[in-house]
Order: structure tokens, then sequence, then C-alpha cells
């Protein structure tokens, strides 16, 4: 299977492809910065 995209984070979360150590820090800062947002 190939997955093609545009962007380099967009399908860092598909179920097809492994979980990188960099996307895994991408999300993470993503899910932190909408808690901050989220719970000032």
């Amino acid at each position: 299977m190939t997955i093609i995209t545009y962007s380099d984070r967009k399908a860092e979360t598909h179920p097809y492809i492994p979980l990188s150590d960099e996307a895994k820090t991408g999300i993470a800062h993503d899910v932190n910065e909408i808690g901050r947002f989220l719970y000032k």
C-alpha cells in the first residue's frame, strides 16, 4: 500500500503508517497547545 500526501504531517495518524517518534512529539505538542488554549 502506498499513502500519498501533500504535507509532511498529513498522514501521520493513518492506521497503516507506523507512528514515528517525530509524529508522537508533534501530536503531543498539538494536544498541549489545545490544552493551554482551553484551560487558561
